[in-house]
């Protein structure tokens, strides 16, 4: 087999056109402040590398929230380790900032970090149609369908909005579009 040189007379050049894109920090879980119960946390972990929301079990116990169903689930810690859940709790109501909605916790019977007692997962952000903006550290909720109920009573001098989204998550102007719609005739 013969190898022939050939000889390359073209030269090449490339200019960039615009910077070269910085690569972010992975911020990895920001926290949230939400209401379970009677309890306000004021962080509230949301880990998007997380597949399940965990509760200790002391702070179960606190909440009072009823009997969690066994599993035979085993969670893979950080460390290698596995550990055996207490129970899984279902359609827990959580409520952040102004929305309600339910969630299926994990009982894990752990120490309690006094900075974040409990941890929302990836799934959670995803079924609650969440948009995180990683950059910023905002977090929105899109709703799904939202209702507007309008009350005239005699109690009531002017038309007071309720704002219940179908599936607990939603969002709403201060100032909705009233329309004038004769009711008393039908």
């Amino acid at each position: 087999m013969d190898f022939e040189f050939v000889e390359v007379s073209h030269n090449y050049s490339a200019i960039m056109t615009s910077n070269v894109v910085v690569k972010k920090d992975d911020s990895g879980a920001f926290t949230i402040p939400c209401t379970n119960g009677m309890f306000q946390f004021a962080k509230v972990l949301c880990d998007l590398g997380a597949s399940v929301k965990l509760m200790p079990f002391a702070i179960y116990k606190k909440l009072g929230l009823g009997e969690p169903k066994s599993t035979t689930m085993g969670l893979l810690m950080a460390d290698r380790s596995i550990k055996r859940p207490m129970g899984i709790l279902y359609n827990i109501l959580v409520k952040v900032d102004i929305f309600i909605f339910p969630a299926n916790f994990v009982i894990l019977d752990c120490e309690i970090d006094a900075k974040v007692p409990i941890i929302l997962s990836r799934p959670f952000l995803v079924t609650r149609r969440a948009l995180v903006d990683v950059v910023s550290g905002e977090l929105n909720f899109r709703s799904l369908a939202t209702i507007l109920l309008n009350y005239d009573g005699e109690e009531i001098q002017d038309y007071d909005e309720v704002v219940a989204s179908l599936l607990g998550l939603g969002s709403y102007s201060k100032c909705p579009l009233k329309l004038d719609v004769n009711l008393k005739n039908r």
